[in-house]
């Protein structure tokens, strides 16, 4: 799937492809709207790939950990971020060995981060390497501030169902702040630890006994996700078969997602649908009547 012209290759194409297109987007804004280099940086760029490609190779590793009671082997750490190195490769995450063009600092100026990489010698190890990258990056990328705390709980409060307005304060808070938010918010507490998740300001559902329902819950589900992890590590029939159902089921959505794609952004682009980012009342944005809009079509129909 992920070899010259597979599955995974083309998808992997297609969003290297998608990330030069947006910030082409970005980088093309003038006037008010022109893109702050000396504060944002360049978008997209190799610290944010390489944050992104850890939260999916090493920080999955840890979540295994977590879950398993049980860490995995060293040679399947090692495959995983091998595997997940090729990836950020094809997404244009640079590796050793690999070339710039005249107009950018060498390699031996600047040496790529190589995320997933060996790491530095003599004691290369791309186990310990990966982890102190992200644990780096998350210093310096990722530390809380309000805007996590309004990211976290957007995510955390995504349902089916629409909300009453789009203006925030006209929002009851029972509406996001059901049972469903507050479980969430423990299941992120129990994997992300109580420091962080108090930087995220997640809460804790206010009525104890709730309070109590929820953790039951989430130790069930907990127990459940273990046992199935445990049973996938050490049983090799139950690997197999995990292995094949997974490996259909991401096929017939990654099937299904190309098929319907660019028909829901068509759609959504010819009835201008809102933004999923609710505004309050003094941040309401008349996209129709500024530049930005033009950037914003420019972006959403690259997608496509």
């Amino acid at each position: 799937s992920i070899l010259p012209m597979g599955l995974g290759w083309k998808t992997a194409i297609y969003v290297r492809v998608l990330h030069a297109k947006v910030r082409h987007a970005l980088l093309g804004r003038q006037g008010s709207s022109e893109w702050d280099f000396g504060k944002w940086g360049i978008p997209i760029n190799q610290e944010d790939m390489s944050a992104t490609l850890l939260a999916f190779s090493v920080n999955v590793l840890d979540g295994i950990d977590i879950i398993a009671g049980s860490p995995i082997s060293e040679q399947e750490r090692l495959d995983y971020l091998a595997l997940w190195r090729y990836i950020g490769w094809l997404l244009g995450v640079e590796t050793e060995g690999d070339t710039r063009s005249d107009k950018y600092p060498s390699v031996e100026e600047l040496p790529p981060l190589d995320p997933c990489g060996p790491g530095l010698p003599p004691r290369s190890n791309p186990c310990r390497h990966s982890a102190s990258m992200l644990e780096s990056m998350i210093e310096h990328l990722l530390d809380p501030d309000e805007t996590s705390v309004e990211i976290s709980h957007h995510l955390l409060k995504i349902t089916d169902r629409k909300p009453p307005s789009l203006r925030m304060t006209k929002i009851p808070d029972e509406f996001y702040k059901n049972d469903l938010f507050y479980y969430r918010s423990l299941q992120c507490r129990r994997m992300i630890g109580n420091p962080l998740a108090d930087a995220l300001d997640l809460p804790l559902h206010p009525i104890l006994w709730k309070r109590i329902r929820c953790m039951m819950k989430s130790t069930f589900f907990m127990s459940i996700f273990r046992c199935y992890t445990l049973a996938s590590m050490w049983m090799p029939w139950v690997r197999r078969k995990v292995i094949q159902w997974h490996t259909r089921a991401f096929q017939r959505y990654h099937e299904q997602w190309l098929k319907t794609h660019q028909s829901k952004m068509k759609k959504a682009l010819a009835k201008n649908d809102k933004a999923t980012c609710i505004l309050d009342d003094d941040e309401e944005i008349e996209l129709s009547s500024t530049k930005e809009s033009n950037v914003v079509d420019e972006v959403s129909r690259s997608v496509c």
